[in-house]
């Protein structure tokens, strides 16, 4: 009798852990793309179109949405409406983490080949090219819970798996004592 809680608890255990593993594999991807990936696309792509004397107001946003157009097949308004995220949300933070890796791959080539010389949109059409296979079709993404909702959804399991674990080793206790 023991021995199957126990066992039942290790699954549950075993399910929550990577679950949270996963969890952490999309967030740090997101937080690269966040953290990293855009500001320095932004900056390179900025300062290209400053020496080039094109509108970086307009550069920038056509570059997102060229990277948005290869790799979901419509620009980030479209993608907005139609999985149905607010103007105050990213939009990225409902991706999971394949989509986001496709955006940082992109994100760091095309940084490279504008530091390069290379015009902004020219640079995300090469590095898709260069990135995704020959066979990628775009596609939209389908929405996922939220990065930050998600977080606090283990969080909250977590807990309750804890309080659990507590209550097994509680009775465990008791049935050595009444041994």
């Amino acid at each position: 009798m023991v021995k199957r809680k126990q066992r039942k608890h290790d699954e549950i255990y075993i399910a929550v852990e990577q679950e949270f593993l996963d969890y952490l594999n999309r967030r740090s991807r997101r937080l690269f793309l966040q953290d990293f990936c855009r500001p320095e696309l932004m900056d390179v792509a900025r300062d290209w179109a400053i020496a080039n004397q094109v509108n970086p107001r307009q550069l920038c946003p056509q570059a997102h949405d060229q990277i948005n157009l290869k790799i979901q097949g419509m620009t980030a308004k479209e993608i907005r409406r139609l999985l149905g995220i607010g103007d105050r949300e990213l939009i990225r933070d409902f991706f999971d983490t394949d989509v986001l890796t496709w955006y940082s791959l992109i994100n760091v080539a095309a940084i490279s080949l504008i530091e390069r010389g290379l015009d902004p949109i020219a640079a995300v059409d090469k590095a898709c090219e260069t990135c995704l296979p020959p066979s990628y079709v775009p596609c939209p993404a389908v929405k996922q819970t939220s990065i930050r909702l998600q977080g606090l959804d283990i969080a909250n399991r977590v807990n309750k798996r804890k309080q659990k674990v507590v209550e097994v080793q509680l009775e465990l206790s008791w049935n050595k004592e009444a041994s």
